[in-house]
């Protein structure tokens, strides 16, 4: 990214199994990636911070979107639950999959704004 080299490519052998495919279809983790490896100029640690951001805000969003259906307790067994999963800890641990990882943090979102469209009538959850 310093040397204005784009499409971004970070990854090196990362969940793209050598393939070039991370070149062309993992945007969103390439250019988060990228940032941070222009931070940290390490690419193990900003894979290691991509993974953290990404478990950190599915988990959040997950427990907000159990909080209109159950209490604070519940909510927090279902997330702690949810973050443990051995389909998560194998992406993480085995895979390295990246972009599923990340695409943990949007079915909780797309839940929340279907629960806020649909049964609380409001429009603004369309932006979501």
């Amino acid at each position: 990214m310093g040397s204005g080299e784009f499409p971004v490519v970070w990854m090196n052998n990362y969940a793209n199994y050598g393939l070039p495919t991370g070149i062309f279809v993992h945007q969103l983790t390439n250019y988060l990636g990228g940032a941070i490896t222009f931070l940290t100029h390490n690419p193990n640690t900003s894979y290691n911070v991509l993974i953290f951001i990404a478990i950190l805000l599915s988990n959040f969003f997950l427990y907000l979107f159990l909080r209109f259906y159950f209490s604070p307790t519940a909510s927090f067994l279902g997330t702690f639950i949810f973050s443990f999963t051995p389909y998560h800890i194998f992406n993480i641990y085995v895979r390295g999959a990246m972009p599923e990882i990340f695409s943990g943090i949007f079915l909780p979102l797309i839940l929340i704004a279907l629960y806020l469209f649909i049964v609380k009538k409001k429009t603004s959850a369309l932006f979501y």
